[in-house]
């Protein structure tokens, strides 16, 4: 994307609007836009800038900054962002107290730290002597309204400061936000082939999926992920709609449209996922005691949103809400992310993927995924699918096929590193290949088991270390493994050189890993642990640890 400039000027610092933004899915962008276009209507000059594109020496020079940017995973800058907050916290040290600014933080409350990246900015901005001139701002996946909120907000305080060279205009400014629509991206494709992977007598099934896109152009690489979009159960809102005692008829108006209420709770909003953000938002309706409580104790509150769906949430802890109120609590459904387990160089017409199915018990009645389950129950052989890419350039092989690198992952995990060792066999890679996995039973659980021991057989995989948790009396993870190993891991990192990158569980393998990578460089590198910390932080600074969790 390229930076796009409005009423330039090289020499005029001093009453111009700079905007800036770092954009991974483009709601970043379309919020910079609109920002800009905006500023436009009250006849602010403006500059509206790509983060990954900007000449970094204006850090110093611009006077006033709008910054739009979104967060990736667990607290991350997305990749477009990096350098510019690499230089921004690591090497730019110089006083900006004549710098004032507003931030707008994006991201996806499902994640502890989903607006991170954007907070990181408005404290180092802070910390250099900057002024916020409109408080930050954070925005979930349905960012529009805090967005709008925001921009208006923030750009009436500059036009105080600026000269705006039109008059205040009578006609009012449509705020329209342009974010990458899945529609406009989706292909169609046709499974080829659907088989079980784990063991059929086992509770976690898992399947691999290989979808054929032969009449459609798709280009992906390993990391990367398909989105497919997804609707919620019938049955489940049936449910919802009897225990909060609402017509499913009842008349929903949207803009020049009227849909049904089943229709709207069925097809935009997201049911089977609590975050703290909605449990909060209904707390503050519903003004429930125990779950007050549970929302002032950030533990808990995580800890019920792990398990626990809307319709908990309202069985829970019941009140008394109006259709507009409910509706006003949720988040906007999203389509889900299933990372690519294949590499376009062996399967140039196909992509594939692992997908498990999520089913659970709570509260006397079944939990099940909304996607995962319509997959593995419900789709077959030789039906089509409607999918996208999502590409992520924040979890890539090394573009030196010499360098060694390291993969630790657990469960659904797997499928990025099937990619990954796909793709190195292809090239012809001669960088050594480790895989440390995890899952529950060797017997039941060991994905792509076959494939695996032909990678080690032919010398693709150089070395395989396995965590089966239930196969032994004291469960063993993959943490475990790195701590066994941790002399061999310093050593392949360290004077090696080798990439490591983590894929699965963000709750438990992910936490797990960081803190055994922690010990391992305390105790093989003799750091102290804030030393340690520091390492991984530069280890991720340079792309030489990776991560794609969820």
């Amino acid at each position: 994307m390229k930076n796009h400039t409005e009423h330039s000027s090289n020499s005029q610092f001093d009453n111009c609007l700079y905007i800036l933004y770092g954009s991974r899915t483009g709601n970043s962008f379309s919020a910079a836009q609109v920002a800009s276009k905006y500023a436009n209507h009250l006849g602010i000059k403006i500059q509206l800038l790509d983060m990954r594109a900007m000449d970094l020496t204006l850090t110093g020079k611009i006077k006033y900054l709008l910054i739009a940017v979104s967060t990736h995973g667990e607290g991350d800058p997305p990749a477009v962002a990096q350098k510019f907050y690499n230089y921004l916290h690591h090497t730019f040290t110089s006083s900006l107290k004549e710098l004032k600014f507003s931030v707008l933080a994006l991201g996806d409350s499902s994640y502890k730290d989903y607006c991170k990246t954007g907070k990181d900015f408005d404290k180092r901005l802070k910390k250099l002597g900057a002024q916020c001139i409109s408080p930050l701002m954070e925005c979930d996946v349905d960012f529009e309204n805090n967005a709008k909120l925001w921009i208006e907000t923030s750009i009436n305080k500059f036009a105080d400061l600026l000269s705006p060279s039109k008059k205040e205009q009578t006609k009012p400014f449509s705020f329209n936000f342009h974010s990458n629509s899945t529609d406009d991206n989706s292909l169609q494709v046709t499974v080829k082939e659907k088989h079980l992977l784990s063991h059929e007598n086992s509770h976690d099934q898992t399947y691999h999926f290989s979808l054929s896109h032969e009449n459609s152009h798709l280009e992906y690489k390993p990391g990367d992920s398909i989105g497919i979009p997804c609707y919620n159960s019938r049955l489940f809102v049936d449910r919802l709609l009897k225990k909060l005692d609402y017509d499913g008829t009842y008349p929903i108006r949207e803009k020049e449209q009227i849909r049904l209420l089943k229709q709207v709770l069925t097809e935009d909003y997201e049911l089977s996922l609590l975050t703290p953000v909605v449990v909060n938002k209904y707390a503050a309706l519903v003004q429930n005691t125990k779950l007050n409580q549970i929302v002032q104790n950030q533990t808990e509150l995580n800890s019920y949103c792990q398990n626990h769906d809307i319709l908990d949430l309202v069985t829970d802890f019941s009140g008394k809400l109006s259709i507009e109120e409910f509706l006003s609590v949720l988040r906007k459904l999203k389509p889900r992310l299933y990372s690519v387990a294949s590499s376009s160089l062996k399967y140039p017409n196909e992509v594939h993927l692992t997908i498990k199915s999520m089913n659970y018990s709570l509260n006397n009645r079944e939990h099940i995924g909304v996607t995962s389950s319509f997959l593995s129950h419900r789709i077959e052989k030789n039906e089509n699918l409607s999918i996208y890419i999502e590409d992520n350039e924040s979890f890539r092989l090394p573009e030196n096929t010499n360098q060694p690198i390291i993969m630790v992952g657990n469960g659904t995990g797997i499928a990025s590193f099937r990619a990954f060792l796909q793709e190195r066999e292809q090239l012809g890679a001669k960088g050594d290949n480790w895989l440390l996995f995890g899952e529950k039973n060797a017997k039941f659980n060991f994905l792509y088991k076959d494939e695996i021991t032909e990678f080690v057989n032919k010398g693709v995989l150089t070395r395989l270390d396995t965590a089966f948790s239930r196969d032994q009396k004291e469960k063993i993870y993959v943490q475990d493994k790195i701590k066994e190993y941790g002399s061999d891991i310093y050593k392949w990192l360290i004077d090696r050189n080798a990439t490591i990158y983590l894929c699965g569980s963000k709750r438990t393998m992910a936490k797990g890993v960081r803190k055994a990578m922690q010990d391992v460089f305390c105790s093989e590198g003799n750091l102290s642990k804030k030393e340690a910390l520091d390492l991984i932080a530069q280890m991720k600074e340079r792309k030489q640890w990776q991560e794609d969790v969820y």
